[in-house]
C-alpha cells in the first residue's frame, strides 16, 4: 500500500499524567519510543519463530515454552512506535483512547514520520533458522512489521528504530492537529486547548447516528439545530491546508 500522507496516533486522556505526557509531546516535539515488551501484545514479535543454534541453557526455556533469551535480549534492542492510517477507528478509540476520553494525534509522514512503514497481517506463523548475527538482526526487526491477522482491524503502521534514545524526537509541523474525543469533559479539553503553545488544528469526534460514522468537527464548533446539515470536516483535507474543510453536503 502506499504510504498515507497523516498517521495517526491515539492516547488516552485519563489522569494527571496522561495530560502532562499529552503536553510534552506537544508542547516538546517529541513523543517516547517503547520497546517491544512495553506494547499491548504480549506476543510481539512471536509470528516469526526464530531459531538459532543451541548454547547453554537453550532447552530449558523450550522446555518452559518461555521466549529465547539470547533472542529477547536482542529484540529489548529495538524500539516499537505504533500509529494507524485511520483517525475515526472506532476500535482504537475504544482501546487506545480509553473510550473516546482521549485524543488522536495527526502526525504528517513528510518529515520523520515518512520512515514508518506498514504492518503486515498473517494467517499462519513463520518458521525461520538464522546462524549470523547480522541475519538474526534483520529478521527481528522485520518480524515487528508482521502481525498475527486478528488485529488486522488497527491498520497499523510502525517506526522502528535500533535506538538507546527514550523520545523520537519531532519537527514543528510534523505534528498537525490533534482530535479531542468527545467524552473529555469540558474542563479537561479547556486545559488542554489552553496549554497548548503550538498553532494546530483542534477537532473534536462526534457520533453519527444516523451515518453511521464517527466524524469530526472544529472543536468550537457548536450545532444550533436548526435544520441545516452539521459541517462535518475533512480532515486529511483540513490538515494538508492548515486550517478547516468542510465536506460537501
Amino acid at each position: 500500500m502506499e504510504k498515507p500522507s497523516f498517521i495517526y496516533k491515539y492516547k488516552g486522556v485519563s489522569s494527571i499524567t496522561d495530560l502532562i505526557r499529552l503536553l510534552d509531546i506537544i508542547n516538546n516535539n517529541r513523543i517516547f519510543l517503547p520497546t517491544y515488551n512495553q506494547l499491548n501484545d504480549p506476543l510481539e514479535g512471536q509470528i516469526i519463530s526464530i531459531s538459532t543454534d543451541a548454547y547453554a541453557g537453550y532447552s530449558m526455556s523450550l522446555a518452559a515454552d518461555e521466549e529465547d533469551m539470547f533472542i529477547k535480549d536482542k529484540k529489548e534492542k529495538f524500539k516499537v512506535l505504533s500509529l494507524s492510517e485511520q483517525w475515526n477507528n472506532p476500535q482504537l478509540w475504544a482501546h487506545y483512547a480509553n473510550g473516546y476520553k482521549g485524543v488522536c494525534l495527526c502526525f504528517s509522514t513528510k518529515g520523520v514520520f515518512g520512515e514508518i512503514g506498514e504492518v503486515e497481517y498473517c494467517q499462519e506463523r513463520e518458521e525461520e533458522y538464522v546462524k549470523s548475527d547480522r541475519a538474526l538482526t534483520k529478521l527481528i526487526r522485520n518480524s515487528f512489521y508482521k502481525k498475527e491477522i486478528r488485529w488486522s482491524y488497527e491498520k497499523e503502521w510502525r517506526m522502528i528504530t535500533k535506538s538507546s534514545k527514550k523520545y523520537l524526537q519531532f519537527k514543528d509541523g510534523d505534528l498537525c492537529g490533534v482530535i479531542l474525543g468527545h467524552g473529555l469533559t469540558n474542563e479537561v479539553s479547556d486545559f488542554i486547548k489552553n496549554n497548548i503553545n503550538s498553532k494546530l488544528l483542534l477537532m473534536k469526534t462526534k457520533v453519527g447516528y444516523r451515518s453511521y460514522n464517527i466524524n469530526a468537527l472544529p472543536l468550537n464548533y457548536e450545532y444550533d439545530y436548526n435544520g441545516v446539515p452539521i459541517k462535518i470536516l475533512d480532515v486529511e483535507k483540513s490538515l494538508r491546508k492548515g486550517r478547516y474543510i468542510f465536506l460537501e453536503k
